[in-house]
């Protein structure tokens, strides 16, 4: 690991990146739904993918609580596949800027899964990546609270366990494998190859 930035002082484990191999990781603290993502924080990220983009990096993964495109009715008022209203304009226009983008990771919405960006799902995005659900990380899903054209791919079959997502990155290709607790292999993978824009 190594150029590991934080926002400030005082949030070196809340707001931070850092670079493994030929991925930059950035972690932004949003303690719930995407529009308590900061202006700072945006500032944040566009730097970093902006540094990450000058290193010839292959891939960025970005981290934060609630996802940028909401799928399930307990956070969200958006329903339809082409409904882009509950996500923020300018963090896609953040996104927009920088192609190396190649995955976000959410939790919050208690859905395990993966919907693939692109403009067909919020009008105005110029690139296209991944962004994948990781939770329930408590004892419960939103599953029934779904919607379903808002998602590639959802786990149905959590009962009460939790879950956690492994990243595999391998040149411009990466694998997501999701788990579900107590299972030794993964309950979903797919591997994505990155579309160099």
């Amino acid at each position: 690991m190594t150029d590991y930035v934080s926002l400030d002082s005082n949030s070196d484990y809340l707001n931070y990146s850092f670079i493994y191999e030929n991925v930059m990781f950035i972690g932004l603290d949003v303690p719930g739904n995407v529009d308590l993502l900061t202006s700072t924080q945006l500032v944040f990220l566009d730097a970093r993918l902006t540094y990450a983009e000058s290193r010839e990096l292959d891939h960025a993964f970005i981290f934060f609580h609630g996802p940028l495109y909401c799928v399930e009715s307990t956070h969200c008022d958006c329903s339809a596949r082409t409904d882009a209203s509950c996500t923020p304009a300018a963090l896609v226009s953040v996104l927009n800027k920088h192609p190396i983008v190649s995955a976000t990771f959410h939790g919050h919405e208690h859905i395990l899964g993966w919907t693939h960006m692109d403009n067909t799902r919020v009008v105005g995005l110029t690139g296209n990546f991944e962004e994948i659900f990781t939770s329930p990380s408590g004892g419960w899903t939103y599953n029934d609270y779904l919607y379903p054209d808002r998602m590639d791919y959802t786990y149905m079959d959590m009962e009460e366990s939790q879950a956690f997502a492994r990243i595999s990155v391998n040149g411009m290709s990466f694998t997501v494998d999701i788990y579900k607790v107590g299972t030794s292999a993964p309950v979903w993978t797919k591997t994505f190859i990155k579309d160099i824009q």
